[in-house]
């Protein structure tokens, strides 16, 4: 039953795929995005995981049980049934509008100025910890919060400041080449390499990609032909983000020289790559926070709502409107972690919305899911504003956040370029950059 439903799911997926990607061109680009990663995460990888291993373990920490619960399976299946089937709804009926696209027009020097602020980031995090370089090369994830010398603000500030790469990578494709831009787009991907090797982080790798996704859309006037050559560009990408999992779990005991068998290494992590990486957390997570609701009656009431409406304000002194960020509160819930590093666990796309209004209203919330992809989709068509450019190069790396339940870093992200691309703008303190 449970695989025949997923199967449903996979059917209608490939119904919204077809047309948006074979027929309209991936005219309308966040429905394209969407749900070509959302059949990844939420089909492919359910349906491998029920055919193969029995089903969806817990992440519970300190558990790795099957969930066997087949009212929770059928919950899910439903959520995803009416999310596709109003998708479909929608897609199928509305017309392929023609984009009101004006072409890119922005400050010539607003490129380099934003990737001068991203390599500042890299800056920023390497004093945030208080460790040397080579020691944050060897030291294993997360390592540096445990140091006394760790400053907290600084290091968020830097990853709002590395958060502005798919918004530089975007104005770099469209800006004159000079000898300066080259040399400061060589910087910032040194920069971003080094970030990423020494957080063990992959979203550096989301960043560029997302960037220049926008950028290619854009380019060819808001249109997209998929060929051979992007399709191996999406394989590579899926190779880097299943081999980074295979990189994160060995480099820090290589550095500590550690003996290591990297062969005997790679079998065992390719064994679980499926069954426990982060590539089956998506589902797991998603599954998890169901069970929570539905067996345990966990609910955070209106969380989603009162973490948008008032984010503005910190949550210990909102008066308890604003909660908690939903990862921290449901990484309580499944020991992700220690107190510094609550929100490492958050509940899935799904569980964003179980948490917040329980299974069943949350049924009846998802055609709004859908209308508003929809109404996404239009804004990237329209003509080209500051709005416009954070939300269409941030978007593919918002929804894999998304899909993880990480809504906030989405939302905060998104604000966050908003105004660092507001400052850099009016600002001259930068003003002999050309």
């Amino acid at each position: 039953m449970i695989i025949f439903l997923l199967f449903l799911q996979f059917l209608l997926t490939s119904l919204i795929l077809y047309k948006e990607i074979f027929v309209n061109k991936l005219r309308y680009l966040a429905s394209g995005i969407f749900f070509s990663i959302y059949l990844l995460l939420f089909v492919l990888v359910p349906i491998i995981l029920h055919c193969f291993y029995g089903g969806a373990r817990s992440i519970i920490a300190g558990k790795d049980n099957l969930i066997l619960n087949f009212e929770v399976y059928i919950i899910y299946n439903l959520l995803g049934l009416v999310l596709l089937s109003t998708s479909v709804f929608i897609i199928y009926k509305r017309r392929l509008l023609k984009p009101k696209f004006n072409g890119v027009s922005f400050y010539p020097t607003l490129a380099n100025k934003t990737g001068i602020i991203i390599v500042l980031g890299l800056f920023i995090f390497i004093y945030s910890t208080g460790l040397s370089l080579s020691e944050l090369f060897s030291i294993s994830r997360f390592g540096w919060i445990e140091t006394g010398d760790y400053n907290v603000i600084l290091s968020v500030l830097s990853t709002y400041l590395i958060a502005l790469t798919p918004v530089y990578i975007y104005l770099f494709f469209f800006s004159k080449k000079s000898k300066l831009t080259k040399v400061i787009f060589l910087m910032c991907l040194v920069s971003l390499i080094v970030y990423s090797i020494i957080t063990k982080d992959r979203k550096s790798f989301f960043y560029i990609f997302s960037g220049f996704l926008a950028a290619k859309y854009h380019k060819n006037y808001c249109s997209f032909s998929v060929n051979k050559k992007h399709l191996i560009i999406g394989f590579a990408l899926f190779l880097v983000f299943v081999f980074s999992q295979f990189i994160r779990d060995f480099a820090p005991r290589y550095f500590l020289n550690e003996d290591i068998d990297f062969v005997e290494e790679f079998y065992l992590s390719s064994s679980r790559i499926i069954e426990y990486s982060d590539l089956s957390y998506f589902y797991r997570a998603s599954v998890e926070a169901i069970y929570q609701n539905y067996e345990n009656d966990f609910y955070i009431p209106l969380g989603i709502i009162r973490r948008t409406l008032f984010f503005y304000l910190p949550a210990n002194l909102s008066g308890g409107l604003k909660i908690e960020d939903m990862s921290a509160v449901f990484s309580d819930v499944v020991g992700g972690g220690t107190s510094s590093r609550r929100g490492s666990m958050p509940p899935g796309f799904f569980g964003i919305f179980v948490l917040s209004f329980g299974w069943l209203f949350s049924i009846f919330l998802m055609p709004l899911i859908s209308y508003f992809i929809h109404k996404i989709d239009i804004l990237f068509i329209k003509k080209i504003t500051i709005l416009q450019i954070v939300a269409i190069t941030l978007y593919f790396t918002g929804v894999v956040f998304v899909f993880r339940g990480d809504e906030s870093t989405s939302f905060y992200f998104f604000i966050s370029n908003l105004v660092f691309l507001k400052i850099i703008i009016s600002t001259r303190i930068f003003k002999n950059i050309q």
